[in-house]
């Protein structure tokens, strides 16, 4: 996806080093004394940087999503903890990007043990060396995105073809990373406001609720929708100035040609007839999921927190405290601001 990130926008370049910001101190002395050792093999400045950014990562999901990784133990450094962290990671970074933290974090435990800080085997041996083959849906290319854009104007009879709610769906989808399932069940009140700015609250697998940050930007595409909607169905919807309050809190986000909560038949066809006028493939029945995953992924390769984004894709197997998800919420917007596709779905058409 790192087309996505080049063509999009490159403010994010800048921030895609941010662990390296870190001071020496807010790691632990032994990772710096292996850094210490790295820096009188001759390794360059850019290598050192990614030796740290990719300890970073991984010593971050091994603490549960704390970012004082100064408090990492040697004894916390087992096989099991690093097994789940590389498994956590796989689901986010690409091959390259693995490949690289797994040779950084093979090189840090055989120093440990040569060192005498681990008296035990290589835990990283347990490791695949390759990134296990995770079967998600490809994510979409930026000139996917803008043709999925194109395509959903070039039909304008709604409600049976209806440019602003197949906009919608796919900003909802890229901006948010919702599930199909979350994306049906989302009401109007989904959609809350906050100091911070707009949160999207979400009621996700084992209903679990979090809130996800997004920009005005999604917001105005949202309201453009739904202004349409009004005018589809103007007998459902108030007169009132402000455009979510023109319905009533319950009322579903997302609704089919019906005027009725839109289904899960119905939303696959939708999007199923957008990407093949788009001439975007994908395989069937993943073409929700395909909007989803591109968000994982783009957030990913702007340097996002591992921890950030398995809370704000609503991971299951983020084992993590309710006091780590509580502090995070302001990072958690910072990072989902840093989407570069909302410049591609923000555009006037």
């Amino acid at each position: 996806m790192s087309d996505v990130v080049a063509t999009l926008c490159d403010m994010t370049e800048p921030r895609r080093m941010a662990s390296t910001d870190r001071r020496d101190t807010d790691r632990p002395e032994w990772f710096e004394d292996f850094m210490q050792s790295r820096t009188r093999m001759g390794r360059s400045p850019h290598t050192l940087r990614a030796l740290r950014q990719d300890f970073d990562a991984i010593a971050t999901l091994i603490l549960g999503g704390s970012d004082e990784l100064s408090v990492l133990e040697i004894r916390q450094v087992t096989k099991r903890s690093i097994q789940r962290a590389f498994s956590d990671y796989a689901d986010t970074h690409r091959s390259n990007s693995y490949l690289r933290c797994w040779s950084t974090w093979n090189q840090l435990c055989d120093w440990l043990i040569d060192n005498d800080y681990l008296n035990r085997i290589n835990p990283m041996r347990t490791v695949e060396r390759r990134r296990p083959e995770r079967h998600h849906p490809k994510s979409l290319t930026a000139e996917e995105i803008g043709k999925l854009i194109d395509a959903a104007w070039q039909e304008n009879n709604p409600p049976r073809s209806w440019p602003e709610l197949e906009h919608a769906v796919v900003a909802v989808g890229v901006l948010t990373g919702v599930r199909e399932a979350e994306l049906i069940s989302l009401n109007i009140n989904s959609i809350r406001h906050t100091e911070q700015g707009p949160v999207l609250h979400v009621r996700g697998k084992g209903s679990k609720d979090r809130s996800i940050p997004f920009e005005p930007e999604l917001l105005e595409i949202i309201e453009t929708y739904l202004r349409s909607r009004t005018q589809v169905f103007r007998p459902r919807a108030s007169a009132r100035r402000d455009t979510l309050d023109r319905f009533a809190p319950d009322d579903p986000l997302f609704v089919g040609a019906d005027g009725e909560r839109i289904t899960v038949g119905t939303l696959q066809s939708r999007v199923g007839r957008l990407f093949k006028r788009a001439g975007v493939p994908t395989k069937p029945g993943a073409l929700l999921h395909s909007l989803r995953h591109t968000y994982a992924t783009v957030l990913a390769d702007t340097g996002i927190n591992p921890y950030q984004l398995r809370t704000l894709l609503g991971h299951e197997s983020a084992e993590t405290s309710q006091r780590y998800i509580a502090a995070a919420g302001q990072e958690n917007r910072g990072a989902a601001a840093r989407n570069p596709l909302y410049a591609q779905l923000g555009r006037s058409v």
